[in-house]
């Protein structure tokens, strides 16, 4: 199964899955793909051959010759995520695991920080995971990935939203977390773009024969 579906993909990205040290994720990486051919088949009606991907000088795959259309991947333990959308977006998801807080204080706003201090103990790593997968998700959605430092900008949260603040190009960008299941956290972040109060889920199957019923 999994070389049949290899095949569907193009060299360069079969040759970056088959680069993968686990089958695991090589797994990951592969049906992320599919999800998202899939996806632009149904939701934007185009063909195989349409489905042409370029990478930029962040690293950020885009639909060549096809600057109305924006996606984001990711993957994380069980889950693997797409968005997709008319303006720029990004998408994280993070399997929640046992990690020392000091990679809050440095690599995290200081606001940040004082606020996951002031949490309780039992609080702060959920809390942790959530300004995470904001923050990757903004720096997706920009297209520069790890390469923004992420003590460079803050996520400010109230009343269950999102703002950024803190940095230059935040203007405009809309942010919010999704709920996926005990044990992960999620989130995306769009430029100007509404976000979708609901997700859609498939299931493997769906994704390995192509065809979706999202919603």
């Amino acid at each position: 199964m999994f070389w049949t579906s290899l095949s569907r993909v193009d060299a360069v990205k079969r040759e970056r899955i088959l680069r993968y040290y686990r089958r695991e994720d090589a797994w990951r990486s592969l049906l992320a793909d599919l999800l998202l051919r899939t996806v632009l088949h149904d939701q934007f009606h185009l063909k195989e051959n349409e489905l042409v991907f370029k990478i930029d000088t962040y690293g950020k795959p885009y639909l060549y010759k096809r600057e109305d259309i924006n996606f984001n991947l990711t993957h994380s333990g069980e889950w693997i995520g797409c968005a997709v959308g008319t303006a720029p977006v990004g998408i994280d998801i993070e399997q929640i695991r046992p990690n020392n807080l000091e990679v809050a204080e440095r690599f995290f706003h200081p606001e940040e920080y004082k606020v996951i201090q002031m949490l309780p103990q039992n609080k702060r790593l959920d809390y942790f995971y959530e300004l995470w997968t904001l923050k990757e998700g903004y720096s997706k959605a920009l297209g520069k990935g790890l390469s923004l430092a992420f003590d460079s900008f803050a996520v400010v949260t109230s009343d269950g939203t999102q703002q950024l603040s803190q940095h230059e190009q935040a203007l405009g960008y809309r942010c919010r977390t999704y709920t996926l299941e005990e044990g992960y956290k999620m989130a995306a972040c769009s430029l100007g773009g509404v976000l979708p109060d609901q997700l859609c889920f498939a299931d493997l199957t769906q994704v390995l024969d192509g065809r979706l019923s999202l919603c």
